[in-house]
């Protein structure tokens, strides 16, 4: 006897009930997360990765490689929340950016993407096996400096006896 469908998806992936208020967060490990509905049938799934990107200065970038949310269940949030939890674990793991690519004709998937925060950087000439065009989408993340061990007054770019602000770093 078949499984029922999104068996396989929901035993290998971290799952959630649809009902559950909040999508699952990510660990930066961990490359992919599903949503469940109230029969444990995968509904919707996220698969994510990072790495270093660059030829002469690496950064690391989150990368989203698959984004799906089965029709019946669309329009309730669940891909925004799958993709901003992909967001979050990238931005967890210290990634500068968030890119992805998306069918250019796919105005829902466009939408959601843009109310994430993501902007179009490329569009990609017949970029899909069929012909389609894509963009490509990113996301740049906060930088998050290191805090710096304080000093005694006037050392480390920390505030001296003249009260005067301290220097950014470069």
């Amino acid at each position: 006897m078949a499984p029922p469908p999104g068996a396989a998806a929901s035993r290998a992936l971290p799952v959630r009930d649809a009902g559950a208020a909040a999508p699952p967060a990510l660990s930066p490990g961990g490359p992919a997360s599903a949503t469940t509905d109230g029969g444990g049938h995968c509904i919707g799934a996220v698969v994510a990765k990072q790495g270093p990107h660059g030829r002469t200065v690496s950064v690391e970038r989150g990368y989203i490689a698959m984004l799906v949310v089965a029709g019946p269940y669309r329009g309730r949030g669940l891909g925004a929340g799958l993709a901003s939890a992909a967001v979050r674990a990238a931005a967890a793991a210290g990634a500068a950016e968030v890119v992805l690519e998306a069918d250019a004709t796919n105005a829902a998937a466009l939408a959601l993407y843009a109310g994430l925060g993501f902007a179009r950087d490329k569009r990609l000439a017949r970029y899909y096996l069929n012909g389609a065009d894509a963009y490509r989408l990113k996301l740049a993340l906060p930088v998050v400096e290191a805090e710096e061990e304080p000093g005694p007054p006037g050392e480390s770019g920390q505030g001296g006896e003249d009260g005067g602000e301290s220097a950014p770093l470069a």
